[in-house]
């Protein structure tokens, strides 16, 4: 994370189907598969809770089904093919690279939502997307306990040590 990979290996580790890709000894095709769409989905049930707390932490505008729709646009764009997927970094190796493009599917999930929202939901959107491009949010771990509670562990890198 300090600069000492390669791109190659950044992207080896970090790219969108590293982990299938890096079981391909282990797991047939089949299984190789079935493992991106699980992690896919796991990235999905994470971004959700994620985005609401955020969202929560930068306003009160956006709630209840709103709240929903916008999370789940977001969500969309975020884990769009034109955003890798949310790799940490892009197919280039560069996390500064994959950085700007989750900004791009921020900016193309506003542009998405813009004639659904007022001026007070555009204005929480605006804070939340603003909060989103001063780093990188790196789940370490996401868990539930018995009562359907979600626990996510994040680390946070700013935008200005992020590798390239």
């Amino acid at each position: 994370m300090e600069g000492t990979l390669t791109a190659e290996q950044a992207e080896d580790l970090f790219a969108a189907n590293a982990l299938a890709k890096n079981m391909q000894a282990t797991l047939n095709p089949g299984q190789q598969e079935q493992l991106a769409e699980y992690d896919l989905l796991l990235k999905q049930d994470t971004l959700v809770e994620v985005y609401k707390q955020a969202l929560l932490r930068t306003g009160d505008a956006i709630s209840g089904a709103s709240q929903e729709q916008i999370v789940n646009v977001l969500v969309d764009e975020i884990l769009s093919i034109e955003n890798n997927y949310a790799a940490l970094v892009n197919n280039q190796g560069s996390m500064r690279d994959a950085h700007n493009d989750k900004i791009a599917a921020f900016h193309r999930a506003r542009e998405t939502l813009l004639p659904q929202l007022d001026s007070a939901q555009i204005e929480h959107l605006d804070r939340f997307i603003n909060a989103q491009t001063s780093g990188v949010d790196i789940i370490l771990e996401a868990s539930t306990d018995g009562e359907g509670r979600v626990s996510i562990t994040q680390a946070r890198i700013g935008m200005e040590n992020l590798p390239q």
